[in-house]
């Protein structure tokens, strides 16, 4: 969730801010989260996903440089 709040936060901090694009970044942001908490089960099962098939790379390696490693 940081990472979208990232930009909004770079920008807040410059010395010469443009308030109009602060303004409009910070309500892009504020837009995707809603986006986000609305589509939550949607959200969930693409990160759960993800992290599966990670879990399956990593599994897959293990188990290869075990293979390497008793041969």
């Amino acid at each position: 969730m940081f990472s979208f709040g990232l930009p909004l936060c770079k920008q807040l901090q410059k010395i010469n801010i443009d308030l109009k694009e602060a303004i409009n970044l910070a309500q892009d942001t504020v837009d995707e989260l809603k986006t986000i908490r609305n589509n939550c089960d949607d959200e969930f099962n693409n990160i759960f996903s993800k992290a599966k098939v990670n879990i399956q790379r990593i599994c897959l390696m293990f188990m290869v440089s075990t293979m390497c490693f008793i041969l």
